[in-house]
C-alpha cells in the first residue's frame, strides 16, 4: 500500500509540472512579446497588401470594402510613387467589378479620394487625374441605373469641389459626354446624359455651355425618342438660366 501511495503521489507531481510546462509553452509568444499566428488578424497586414486581398476577394463585401478602404491607404503609401500607381490599378478594377454593388460603392467613395490626393499633394497628381476621371466618365454609362446616377452625382461633386481643371472639362469630359449622345446604343441613357449636360451647365458657365452643349442640346429638342425630347423640355429652362438672352431667343426658343 505505502508503494503505490508513493506512485500516485509521484505520478501527480508529473502531471502538475506537465501541465505547467505547457502553460509556458502555450504562453511562449507573450513572453516574447509577439502575437500567435492564430491571434493576427487583418488589422496586422499593411494596409496596400489588405487593400489588394479585398479587390481579389471572391466576397462580394470584401470587395466593396476598396471603396471604403483607399483613402486610408493613400495616406499610408502616398510617398510612394509605385504604390500609389498600384492603388490606382486596384480603383480601376474594382470599377469594373461585374457586381453593380460594388462599383456602385467605389463610384460613392471617388470625390473623397481625388480630394485626400488632392490634399496630400501628390507628386503623381497629373497620373490620378488621368486614372480616375476617365473611369467616372465611363460608368456614366453603366449598365445599372443606380450606378450610373451615382457616377454622374461624383461627377457634378468634383466640378463643384474644382477637382477637375477647366482644360480637361473642355478638351476632354465635355466631348466624351456630347459624343455619348450620338451612338444609338445608348439611346436608352441619353435622358441621362441631357439632364446631366444641364446640371453641368451652371458649373461651366454661358460661354463654355454655348460653345460645347448647346449646339448638341438643340439637335435633342428635335430627336425622334419622345423620352429624349420629354428630357430636353424639361431642362430647357436651366440651359436658358446660363446661356446668354440672345442665344436663349436665336437658338433655344426656336426649339420650342
Amino acid at each position: 500500500r505505502r508503494r503505490l501511495s508513493l506512485f500516485c503521489f509521484n505520478m501527480a507531481d508529473y502531471q502538475e509540472e506537465s501541465d505547467s510546462s505547457d502553460e509556458i509553452e502555450d504562453d511562449g509568444y507573450q513572453d516574447s512579446g509577439e502575437m500567435s499566428p492564430t491571434e493576427q488578424g487583418p488589422d496586422h497586414i499593411p494596409p496596400l497588401e489588405r487593400l489588394h486581398g479585398y479587390s481579389i476577394s471572391e466576397n462580394i463585401f470584401n470587395r466593396q470594402m476598396v471603396g471604403r478602404s483607399v483613402v486610408e491607404t493613400l495616406r499610408v503609401v502616398h510617398e510612394s510613387p509605385a504604390d500609389v500607381e498600384r492603388v490606382m490599378g486596384i480603383i480601376e478594377k474594382i470599377a469594373s467589378d461585374s457586381e453593380a454593388g460594388v462599383r456602385g460603392e467605389m463610384m460613392e467613395h471617388l470625390p473623397h479620394i481625388v480630394m485626400v490626393c488632392n490634399e496630400l499633394g501628390l507628386p503623381t497628381w497629373p497620373s490620378i487625374v488621368n486614372h480616375l476621371l476617365p473611369i467616372v466618365v465611363t460608368t456614366i454609362t453603366d449598365n445599372d441605373s443606380q450606378v450610373r446616377k451615382t457616377a454622374q452625382t461624383a461627377l457634378l461633386v468634383l466640378m463643384e469641389q474644382n477637382l477637375v481643371g477647366q482644360q480637361y472639362v473642355e478638351e476632354q469630359l465635355c466631348p466624351v459626354i456630347v459624343n455619348l449622345t450620338h451612338f444609338d446604343e445608348y439611346v436608352d441613357y441619353h435622358p441621362s446624359i441631357v439632364a446631366l449636360m444641364s446640371k453641368m451647365a451652371p458649373l461651366l458657365g454661358s460661354e463654355v455651355t454655348e460653345m460645347m452643349f448647346v449646339p448638341r442640346f438643340t439637335a435633342l429638342c428635335s430627336h425622334n425618342g419622345v423620352a429624349i425630347r420629354n428630357t430636353c423640355a424639361t431642362n430647357f429652362g436651366d440651359f436658358c438660366a446660363v446661356v446668354s438672352r440672345q442665344v436663349t431667343e436665336t437658338q433655344l426658343l426656336p426649339r420650342f
